[in-house]
């Protein structure tokens, strides 16, 4: 069964004004900045062109017939802009494609390499396919691999829109294209990877979907946004001392740790947790390192119990390991950085908070409004964050606030205590609550 939120089934479609318009614009645009790439390359002296080959890549065949694959790709990315999506996600998507060329061709200009690797003599239609290549595309504009960069981008946008069994099919011709930047000698190997981490980082610095958008909001936490800048730092400059590969997995953990910073300084839902609690592609890949320490962490220094709680007749509460064996009918899920653990027949609503930060205001009252909302529809709602400790509690103290249950904060959390559940609110925490409490009975 798949999910989508509802507003998006509603609005998607093909925007054919607005899609033609802007193929009119990236055209002539990608044309012209991927041309000058090549013309400045070209004319540079030849010992300030570099190539970087490995020798194992001596044994790579090349197939003529992987040319129509490889072109492939300019047919794709026109059509691409006239599939069924919202306004929003058509303009993110232009947004991409208008992004990836100029920052190829700084790479390309910045570190120019060439292919020198003579092609073999074709016959037929590959020859005219190649004929047609090397009119337009010299031997230069190597690394990072815009081809690659594209097929990322464009492999996203099109997966949605197949069956179970052309997805098969789409991701295999995918596989083909990537190959044959290999295959056609294009590209050497090394100009590959960094166009895959350029490609995912583009796909996340314009999300799809409008709940992931960026915005600011008020500042989490100003302390710990240093600490994950430090963070950044610390992993972005080791790797400058190591000759090892491993130095690409900490600086795939430093650009976690500068937007999780940059989460804490106000910008909203870095993790880009969509309403069905699921992340980005993107984002999915860019924490991954990060999600992968944090949950070992956790697991050794912060082991918390699994089992639910029942606060009040109705309001449970509890860490995320406890939404798998959960009795509830609904799962409010306060987790930013989990994906979601629920069952996909219960009811579930997602609203991302940044780990260790205050709900502010706004974040609050949205909660509490959705908790009281599923508690009236389900009869019986979980809410959980990673621990169980702060944001779920505060949410459920505000509950029991709006709902009359306790006049004020120490009553919602005597409440808590009676229950025998465990949770650790900083002086902010209860500060928050009280201004809540305060504009509840202002407003009654």
């Amino acid at each position: 069964m798949n999910v989508k939120r509802l507003d998006s089934v509603k609005s998607e479609k093909t925007h054919w004004k607005t899609a033609f318009i802007y193929l009119l614009i990236l055209a002539p645009l990608f044309f012209l900045i991927y041309g000058f790439g090549n013309t400045y390359t070209a004319g540079l002296p030849p010992e300030k062109v570099k190539e970087i080959c490995f020798s194992w890549e001596k044994n790579i065949p090349f197939l003529s017939w992987t040319i129509l694959p490889y072109w492939s790709i300019d047919l794709l990315y026109g059509l691409s802009l006239f599939l069924p999506m919202t306004k929003f996600a058509l303009r993110q998507h232009a947004l991409r494609l208008l992004t990836a060329t100029p920052i190829a061709v700084f790479f390309f200009c910045l570190f120019p390499l060439t292919f020198s690797t003579p092609r073999p003599e074709t016959t037929g239609v590959w020859k005219f396919l190649f004929d047609f290549l090397m009119g337009f595309d010299k031997p230069y504009n190597q690394a990072p691999s815009l081809h690659i960069i594209l097929l990322i981008i464009i492999w996203r946008i099109y997966l949605p829109h197949f069956g179970q069994w052309m997805k098969w099919f789409w991701n295999f011709w995918c596989i083909l294209i990537g190959v044959s930047v290999l295959t056609t000698f294009q590209h050497h190997f090394i100009d590959i990877p960094p166009a895959i981490a350029l490609g995912i980082v583009i796909c996340y610095i314009f999300p799809l979907d409008n709940y992931c958008r960026w915005r600011w909001e008020k500042i989490k936490s100003g302390k710990l946004s240093a600490i994950y800048l430090a963070g950044f730092l610390l992993f972005a400059v080791i790797p400058l001392f190591l000759d090892s590969y491993g130095g690409f997995l900490l600086w795939w953990l430093s650009f976690s740790c500068l937007m999780i910073a940059l989460g804490y300084l106000g910008l909203f839902n870095v993790f880009q947790k969509k309403e069905n609690g699921h992340f980005s592609f993107a984002a999915g890949i860019i924490f991954f390192p990060f999600r992968m320490l944090n949950r070992l962490i956790r697991y050794f220094f912060f082991p918390v119990g699994k089992e639910e709680r029942e606060i009040s007749e109705g309001i449970f509460l509890g860490p995320v390991q406890a939404v798998k064996n959960t009795r509830c009918s609904a799962v409010l899920d306060l987790c930013g950085e989990y994906s979601r653990q629920a069952d996909i027949r219960k009811a579930y609503q997602s609203i991302p908070i940044i780990d260790l930060a205050v709900l502010n205001q706004k974040e609050l009252s949205q909660s509490v409004q959705a908790l009281d909302e599923m508690h009236e529809k389900s009869g019986t709602v979980l809410v959980h964050c990673a621990l169980g400790l702060s944001r779920s509690v505060s949410v459920v103290s505000g509950w029991l606030i709006f709902s009359g249950k306790a006049d004020s904060v120490d009553e919602a959390l005597e409440l808590l205590k009676q229950k025998k559940y465990s949770f650790v609110l900083s002086p902010k925490h209860i500060k928050a609550l009280n201004e809540y409490r305060n504009t509840i009975k202002t407003n009654d």
